[in-house]
């Protein structure tokens, strides 16, 4: 279940992820997953620039029972993330539109040793471009990357305007 209030107030929104799953496998640790993310956004976008922050703290709370055991395991963290990034254009010589896109993001959330919390689901997916600016480097719900980064990326796009095709792009970041 993922909502967000749909008014704002101020540029700010309150929201919810939740997330139960229940792990079943012979001979195997299995259980129940519950993981709850209540969040506050703020986003102010504009024509040629945005600036974006979210604040979030996700609980998770694991039920687990198998191999002779019976346990009850839990984690907290909490997660701030702000972006800000520009819009800009111009004609090209040839007519193409040629844009140039910088944005800056920094991520924290503390360290907490997890290793006592089960992998069920959670891996590191292949790192791209796209991944500079996820709040978590693991896919799944297992595992909470910590962070206290800083993330300056530089885009350029050239586009046809007559067909909004784009021709070329380039993109590059530093984490």
């Amino acid at each position: 279940i993922n909502a967000i209030n749909p008014k704002t107030w101020h540029g700010f929104r309150v929201g919810a992820d939740l997330n139960a799953t229940q792990f079943s496998r012979s001979n195997s640790l299995e259980g129940l997953r519950v993981d709850l993310r209540p969040n506050v956004n703020f986003t102010e976008d504009r024509a040629a620039w945005f600036v974006d922050g979210n604040a979030s703290v996700r609980y998770t709370n694991y039920d687990l029972r198998g191999l002779g055991q019976k346990l009850r395991k839990e984690r907290t963290l909490p997660t701030l993330q702000l972006q800000s990034g520009m819009r800009l254009e111009r004609v090209t010589d040839n007519g193409l539109l040629q844009t140039l896109e910088p944005r800056l993001q920094y991520l924290y959330t503390p360290f907490e040793d997890q290793s006592s919390l089960p992998l069920f689901d959670t891996g590191e997916p292949e790192f791209n471009y796209d991944q500079l600016f996820n709040a978590n480097r693991f896919s799944g719900m297992d595992r909470v990357s910590d962070a206290n980064d800083l993330t300056l990326a530089m885009s350029s796009r050239w586009v046809n305007p007559a067909t909004g095709r784009v021709r070329a792009e380039a993109s590059f970041g530093q984490l």
